[in-house]
């Protein structure tokens, strides 16, 4: 979470503070720089808003890519402006297409369930 510029209030609040900043100390001071609370926004929506303006590209034109987690890399879920890229990689293939929602208190509905 410390290499985040944008998170959720959901996130924010499973933050196990201890952990982090034992991390981060015996990390040193580059480890330091990297346990802070990224800008928090109340759900999914806002955060995902917040993170395309940040940007500087037009949400249309952004090239994004949501993973599960950083040990489940095996299914990505890509923005439509990595479509040619995908099928230009050797290693890589498109299995579906799923549009991106959100549920009535804005948390974005994945295939990984996120909560």
């Amino acid at each position: 979470i410390g290499l985040a510029n944008v998170t959720t209030a959901r996130v924010a609040r499973k933050i196990d503070w201890q952990a982090m900043y034992t991390n981060a100390i015996s990390a040193g001071i580059l480890g330091m720089w990297r346990a802070h609370l990224p800008v928090t926004m109340a759900d999914d929506r806002r955060a995902l808003q917040v993170a395309l303006r940040g940007c500087g590209e037009m949400p249309e034109a952004a090239r994004m890519v949501f993973i599960e987690d950083t040990m489940n890399l095996d299914t990505l879920w890509v923005s439509p402006n990595l479509r040619d890229d995908i099928e230009a990689h050797p290693r890589l293939s498109i299995i579906d297409e799923l549009p991106l929602t959100f549920d009535d208190q804005g948390q974005l509905q994945s295939p990984w369930k996120l909560s």
